[in-house]
């Protein structure tokens, strides 16, 4: 791929140190000061612009801005890393069975698959929702008292709170 200088997007810094992010082309309005995304703040996220760019480095980004006023972003291609395809489980395996074998297998394989999609679209109730909250809520306690007397979960039967 060829790597052209045209740049379509910048990055400035305003005297407070916020950062802006300013489309060279067609529509040229700032964005709002720009977010960080990690916990040192080391990374700007920035918002939609013509280069593509989603990230900045922020020591980069201040460095340049102190420099040269600005940041300038040249177009950058996005990546698509393939799409997710069905593959059959075990497909290199099916080649050693019999015709009967393979047809069984397959309906096998779309069975679960279908069943798989329908628990996925049953819709769960509110009490079922509650019932799920409420194990999670009587695991974490027991983990919390386990932690509290200094042994495993595993080992220690916790008491209901009574209410």
């Amino acid at each position: 791929m060829e790597e052209t200088n045209q740049y379509l997007a910048k990055i400035t810094m305003n005297e407070k140190g916020e950062f802006f992010v300013e489309n060279l082309e067609g529509d040229t309005t700032k964005s709002g000061p720009l977010k960080f995304c990690d916990e040192n703040d080391k990374t700007i996220v920035l918002t939609k612009n013509d280069s593509n760019r989603w990230w900045a480095n922020r020591a980069k980004v201040t460095a340049a801005c102190e420099k040269d006023g600005a940041y300038p972003l040249a177009y950058k291609e996005s990546k698509h890393f393939g799409t997710p395809t069905a593959k059959t489980p075990n497909q290199k395996l099916i080649e050693y069975l019999s015709e009967e074998e393979k047809k069984e297998y397959l309906e096998i394989i779309e069975r679960a698959k279908k069943a798989m999609e329908e628990a996925k679209a049953k819709p769960v109730s509110e009490l079922d929702k509650a019932k799920i909250a409420a194990a999670k809520a009587a695991k974490k306690y027991e983990q919390l008292l386990a932690q509290a007397a200094g042994t495993s979960a595993d080992t220690v039967e916790a008491t209901p709170i009574e209410g």
